[in-house]
């Protein structure tokens, strides 16, 4: 038994943007209702800002001079510092009902954000988009986790490919 049993997929989980985005709402299915949702993802950029996720227009994501900065209805609610800006960076945000918790970095604790009303539903269904203002820099691992009972990670089968988004990351 020298052979692995295990076929090897061939597809691609990591993105090259250049000036683009990925808007992941017109990728999921259609569901009457999203919450609760996990949206995790790995990006890695030499740039010193950048837009990274957004959730509509209440809820927006950035990488500022080695900090990422998470905004909730236009308010600061969290600042991570980066220390090293060259490593990938995963982060999760988990939405819920009344709340949504965000983790930076693999052993952070999550932070929890109360939402005021509208709900995040129409949002959630709307406008999922990485690097909604344009990102240059490398993503991996999108999976987004919704209804406690849907997972999908972004691959290349997904993604609609261009000119200004590649497989693979260079560095």
């Amino acid at each position: 038994m020298s052979k692995s049993l295990i076929l090897r997929s061939s597809l691609s989980s990591i993105f090259h943007l250049h000036n683009s985005s990925i808007n992941i709402s017109k990728i999921l299915p259609y569901r009457s209702s999203l919450i609760p949702i996990r949206i995790q993802y790995e990006f890695r950029t030499t740039l010193k800002q950048i837009s990274l996720l957004a959730i509509g227009k209440r809820f927006q994501q950035e990488l500022i001079n080695n900090r990422v900065v998470t905004n909730l209805d236009k308010k600061i609610m969290l600042s991570t510092f980066i220390d090293n800006q060259e490593q990938w960076i995963m982060i999760i945000i988990e939405v819920f009902h009344l709340w949504i918790d965000v983790r930076i970095g693999k052993n952070s604790m999550s932070q929890r954000f109360y939402i005021s009303a509208p709900s995040f539903e129409h949002e959630l269904q709307k406008e999922i988009v990485f690097g909604y203002k344009n990102y240059s820099g490398c993503v991996r691992q999108i999976e987004i986790s919704y209804s406690q009972a849907y997972s999908l990670l972004l691959t290349d089968q997904l993604v609609e490919m261009n000119e200004n988004i590649a497989l693979g990351c260079e560095r």
